[in-house]
Protein backbone atom coordinates (compact mmCIF):
# COMPACT_ATOMS: atom_id res chain seq x y z
CA UNK A 1 0.00 0.00 0.00
CA UNK A 2 2.81 2.54 0.82
CA UNK A 3 3.96 2.02 -2.94
CA UNK A 4 1.08 3.01 -4.03
CA UNK A 5 0.60 5.85 -1.91
CA UNK A 6 4.51 7.12 -3.31
CA UNK A 7 3.11 6.81 -6.77
CA UNK A 8 0.13 8.59 -6.37
CA UNK A 9 2.09 11.67 -4.76
CA UNK A 10 4.27 11.15 -7.91
CA UNK A 11 1.52 11.36 -10.19
CA UNK A 12 -0.31 14.22 -8.42
CA UNK A 13 3.35 16.20 -8.20
CA UNK A 14 3.38 15.56 -12.14
CA UNK A 15 0.20 16.67 -12.44
CA UNK A 16 0.89 20.11 -10.59
CA UNK A 17 3.73 20.52 -13.11
CA UNK A 18 1.33 19.99 -16.12
CA UNK A 19 -1.04 22.39 -15.13
CA UNK A 20 1.73 25.05 -14.12
CA UNK A 21 2.91 24.42 -17.69
CA UNK A 22 -0.50 24.86 -18.98
CA UNK A 23 -0.74 28.16 -17.34
CA UNK A 24 2.32 29.29 -18.71
CA UNK A 25 0.95 28.14 -22.09
CA UNK A 26 -2.03 30.25 -21.43
CA UNK A 27 0.16 33.07 -20.83
CA UNK A 28 1.81 33.06 -23.67
CA UNK A 29 -1.69 32.43 -25.77
CA UNK A 30 -2.98 35.50 -24.00
CA UNK A 31 0.03 37.48 -25.11
CA UNK A 32 -0.20 36.04 -28.52
CA UNK A 33 -4.31 37.25 -28.96
CA UNK A 34 -3.39 40.93 -27.47
CA UNK A 35 -0.73 41.10 -30.18
CA UNK A 36 -3.15 39.44 -33.14
CA UNK A 37 -0.10 36.96 -33.56
CA UNK A 38 -1.82 34.00 -35.68
CA UNK A 39 1.43 32.04 -36.00
CA UNK A 40 1.77 32.30 -32.47
CA UNK A 41 -1.49 31.73 -31.42
CA UNK A 42 -1.23 28.38 -33.99
CA UNK A 43 1.40 27.49 -32.18
CA UNK A 44 0.67 27.63 -28.83
CA UNK A 45 -3.06 25.77 -30.01
CA UNK A 46 -0.86 22.78 -30.79
CA UNK A 47 1.37 22.84 -27.36
CA UNK A 48 -2.03 23.30 -25.26
CA UNK A 49 -3.58 19.76 -27.15
CA UNK A 50 -0.57 17.81 -26.03
CA UNK A 51 -0.27 19.52 -22.59
CA UNK A 52 -4.25 18.91 -21.70
CA UNK A 53 -3.61 14.80 -23.54
CA UNK A 54 -0.82 14.69 -21.14
CA UNK A 55 -2.99 15.73 -17.92
CA UNK A 56 -5.98 13.71 -18.89
CA UNK A 57 -3.63 10.61 -19.02
CA UNK A 58 -2.28 11.59 -15.20
CA UNK A 59 -5.94 11.83 -14.18
CA UNK A 60 -6.94 8.62 -15.62
CA UNK A 61 -3.64 6.98 -13.90
CA UNK A 62 -4.58 8.33 -10.81
CA UNK A 63 -8.03 7.26 -10.63
CA UNK A 64 -6.53 3.91 -11.27
CA UNK A 65 -4.28 4.15 -8.06
CA UNK A 66 -6.94 6.03 -6.03
CA UNK A 67 -9.16 2.99 -6.61
CA UNK A 68 -6.80 0.13 -5.66
CA UNK A 69 -5.69 1.88 -2.67
CA UNK A 70 -9.67 2.60 -1.90
CA UNK A 71 -9.81 -1.25 -2.38
CA UNK A 72 -7.25 -2.36 -0.42
CA UNK A 73 -8.49 -0.20 2.48
CA UNK A 74 -12.20 -1.44 1.78
CA UNK A 75 -13.26 1.93 1.48
CA UNK A 76 -17.18 2.32 0.28
CA UNK A 77 -17.70 4.11 -2.98
CA UNK A 78 -18.46 7.75 -1.08
CA UNK A 79 -14.83 7.91 -0.12
CA UNK A 80 -13.37 7.01 -3.63
CA UNK A 81 -12.23 10.41 -3.35
CA UNK A 82 -8.64 12.02 -2.93
CA UNK A 83 -9.98 13.61 -0.22
CA UNK A 84 -11.47 10.69 1.32
CA UNK A 85 -8.56 8.77 1.22
CA UNK A 86 -6.41 11.29 2.39
CA UNK A 87 -8.50 11.12 5.97
CA UNK A 88 -7.93 7.31 5.72
CA UNK A 89 -3.76 7.87 5.68
CA UNK A 90 -1.28 8.62 8.64
CA UNK A 91 0.51 11.51 9.13
CA UNK A 92 3.28 12.10 7.23
CA UNK A 93 1.61 10.36 3.68
CA UNK A 94 -1.90 12.31 4.13
CA UNK A 95 0.03 15.46 4.89
CA UNK A 96 1.76 15.55 1.31
CA UNK A 97 -1.25 14.13 -0.51
CA UNK A 98 -3.29 17.31 1.48
CA UNK A 99 -0.66 19.53 0.19
CA UNK A 100 -0.38 18.31 -3.24
CA UNK A 101 -4.15 18.02 -3.52
CA UNK A 102 -4.68 22.27 -2.58
CA UNK A 103 -2.00 22.41 -5.30
CA UNK A 104 -3.70 21.49 -7.87
CA UNK A 105 -6.95 22.29 -6.78
CA UNK A 106 -5.84 26.13 -7.00
CA UNK A 107 -3.98 25.11 -9.92
CA UNK A 108 -7.33 23.72 -11.82
CA UNK A 109 -9.15 27.34 -10.70
CA UNK A 110 -6.49 29.54 -11.94
CA UNK A 111 -6.32 27.49 -15.69
CA UNK A 112 -10.07 27.88 -15.47
CA UNK A 113 -9.91 31.50 -15.27
CA UNK A 114 -7.01 32.01 -17.78
CA UNK A 115 -9.14 29.91 -20.10
CA UNK A 116 -12.18 32.34 -19.50
CA UNK A 117 -9.78 35.46 -19.83
CA UNK A 118 -8.73 33.99 -23.36
CA UNK A 119 -11.86 33.28 -24.24
CA UNK A 120 -12.65 37.25 -23.69
CA UNK A 121 -9.62 38.77 -25.59
CA UNK A 122 -10.36 36.12 -28.31
CA UNK A 123 -14.13 37.33 -28.53
CA UNK A 124 -12.71 40.77 -28.02
CA UNK A 125 -10.43 40.41 -30.96
CA UNK A 126 -12.92 38.94 -32.99
CA UNK A 127 -15.14 42.01 -32.92
CA UNK A 128 -12.38 44.45 -33.99
CA UNK A 129 -11.99 42.63 -36.87
CA UNK A 130 -15.61 42.17 -37.97
CA UNK A 131 -15.67 46.43 -37.18
CA UNK A 132 -12.24 46.77 -39.42
CA UNK A 133 -13.84 44.74 -41.79
CA UNK A 134 -17.16 46.72 -42.10
CA UNK A 135 -15.22 49.99 -42.07
CA UNK A 136 -13.60 48.43 -45.29
CA UNK A 137 -16.66 47.29 -46.83
CA UNK A 138 -18.03 50.75 -46.26
CA UNK A 139 -15.32 52.59 -47.58
CA UNK A 140 -15.11 50.59 -51.05
CA UNK A 141 -18.80 52.51 -52.24
CA UNK A 142 -21.10 53.66 -50.33
CA UNK A 143 -24.42 55.08 -51.91
CA UNK A 144 -24.64 58.65 -53.41
CA UNK A 145 -27.09 61.27 -54.44
CA UNK A 146 -26.18 63.32 -57.82
CA UNK A 147 -27.23 65.90 -58.42
CA UNK A 148 -29.51 64.36 -61.47
CA UNK A 149 -31.43 62.80 -58.00
CA UNK A 150 -30.39 59.48 -58.28
CA UNK A 151 -28.48 57.20 -56.50
CA UNK A 152 -25.32 55.35 -57.38
CA UNK A 153 -22.86 53.34 -55.81
CA UNK A 154 -19.45 55.01 -55.91
CA UNK A 155 -16.95 53.62 -56.64
CA UNK A 156 -13.69 53.18 -53.98
CA UNK A 157 -12.04 55.78 -52.82
CA UNK A 158 -9.69 57.34 -49.51
CA UNK A 159 -6.76 56.67 -48.87
CA UNK A 160 -7.45 53.20 -47.11
CA UNK A 161 -8.29 51.84 -50.67
CA UNK A 162 -7.28 53.88 -53.19
CA UNK A 163 -3.42 55.25 -53.80
CA UNK A 164 -5.74 58.31 -55.39
CA UNK A 165 -7.52 60.47 -52.87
Amino acid sequence: MDDLVLQLDRVLKTQIDGYRDLLAALDVEKAAIVALNSEALGCIAGEKELLVDNLQQLEDRRREIVSDLSAGMDLSIERLTLAGLIKCLSAPQSESLRYRRRTLLRLTRQVKAGNRQNSVLYQHSLAFVRQALGFLHQAEGSPEYHPNGRMRKSGPRGKMVCSDV
